[in-house]
């Protein structure tokens, strides 16, 4: 399992990494050890101010850690909840470092995609899949390395629930062949070197939240179309999660990245804007200030006002407040 925190969500262009978590699980779904460290940003370009990281100054820079976590990730299968956003930091962030990276990202399992084969009607949040499993988050503060132990307890999960072991080899079988590190195997580290853990005095910054947002996206419902479509909703959920929401480029350029066409973007902004106000709405009376919340997405996703304002029973209320950050 691999996670990281970042410093927004922007991979290769102005977010960085902060901090990374790995747990190694075996094939039959047990917990064989686990890492992490803060990582130093360095300076941020341009105008940041969307996460202050005050915690990693005695930290190492990604490219300080990257040949221990390479050697972490070897003959390994990288596994993560959307994955997609995961492997998009850790492949830009390799590549800042001078590192090769296997072809085609190398052997990915992605957690969230594979709930649509497990439990089809969970939504897409970590915590509702494990609840499926009648499973919760482990009872200690949320990090980067709480979250992959949540994702090793859903992977292990899965892996028990499932008989059939050719799907699973099938992917062992692939990280084998598809090396993420160039030291050998019998070098690979048992204890990374100079790695800086989270300790509890370290903290981030606050930042801005929209609590209803990250409340209603996390009931969004999961998605039984192609998985790069998955993926790119799983980036909308996190916009509005993280309190953040990138217009035009950062949107346009992840629907390049997975092929999706204009066409198709404007459909699957048009059903996640309907599905996300009618989840708003049964949430109860919506006040002035979550109706303007819900017109600023609309507004970012580049929806016509006519649509927000039918999805929304609500003409655009004064003073929408601003998501986007940067």
């Amino acid at each position: 399992m691999i996670e990281f925190e970042t410093t927004g969500i922007l991979a290769g262009d102005t977010d960085r990494v902060t901090e990374v978590a790995v747990v190694h699980l075996s094939a039959e779904g047990r917990v064989q050890g686990q890492w992490s460290t803060l990582v130093n940003p360095g300076p941020l370009p341009g105008a940041h101010r969307f996460r202050r990281v005050t915690t990693s100054q005695h930290a190492p820079v990604f490219a300080q850690i990257a040949v221990d976590l390479l050697a972490l990730l070897d003959g390994r299968v990288v596994v993560a909840h959307h994955a997609g956003f995961q492997l998009r930091f850790l492949i830009a962030e390799l590549i800042r470092a001078g590192h090769p990276v296997p072809r085609d990202g190398g052997s990915v399992l992605c957690t969230m995609q594979l709930a649509r084969d497990f439990h089809p009607g969970a939504t897409r949040s970590r915590e509702d899949c494990l609840a499926k499993f009648g499973l919760s988050r482990r009872k200690t503060p949320a990090s980067v390395a709480t979250n992959a132990l949540a994702t090793a307890d859903l992977l292990a999960a899965y892996i028990g629930s499932n008989e059939d072991r050719s799907f699973w080899d099938r992917y062992l079988g692939d990280a084998l062949e598809e090396p993420w590190s160039r030291v050998g195997r019998e070098e690979a580290v048992s204890a990374p070197r100079g790695w800086v853990p989270r300790r509890e005095r370290d903290v981030d910054s606050p930042r801005e939240t929209h609590p209803f947002l990250r409340r209603i996206a996390h009931q969004m419902h999961s998605y039984a179309g192609e998985a790069e479509h998955l993926d790119y909703l799983a980036f909308l959920d996190r916009c509005l999660i993280e309190g953040y929401l990138a217009a035009g480029g950062a949107l346009q350029a992840l629907a390049q990245q997975l092929n999706i066409s204009r066409f198709t973007c404007e459909s699957i902004h048009h059903d996640y804007f309907v599905e996300l106000s009618a989840i708003a709405a049964r949430s109860g009376s919506l006040d002035e200030h979550q109706i303007g919340e819900l017109w600023a997405v609309g507004e970012l996703l580049d929806l016509p006002a006519s649509l927000i304002r039918a999805a929304l029973d609500a003409p655009r209320p004064a003073g929408v407040p601003q998501l986007l950050a940067g």
